[in-house]
């Protein structure tokens, strides 16, 4: 799969993931954990996950192509809107 498509095939799954996870109806039915306020924030094992890339790689891609990050002193968190922005912003060049 070359890189655009595969950029355009995560950035589809980021927002059904997206989606699938800020559903009201959905959240009624899936109370397995407990969820922060509006927005939700990402932990580093769930973009792994749903980008399927090594933590390694996502932390390169933090410190050399501003990938949308916010640090909570060492944990690392990811806002769902902001990556999907930067994901459609990679797609398109």
């Amino acid at each position: 799969m070359s890189n655009s498509k595969r950029a355009i095939q995560i950035a589809t799954d980021t927002r059904k993931y997206i989606s699938s996870h800020n559903d009201p109806e959905k959240e009624d039915e899936e109370q397995s954990e407990p969820t922060p306020s509006s927005p939700s924030l990402l932990t580093m094992k769930q973009v792994t996950s749903q980008l399927r890339l090594s933590r390694a790689t996502i932390y390169r891609l933090i410190a050399r192509e501003q990938f949308p990050v916010l640090h909570f002193g060492r944990a690392v968190r990811i806002d769902p809107a902001a990556l999907q922005h930067w994901l459609a912003h990679r797609t398109n060049h």
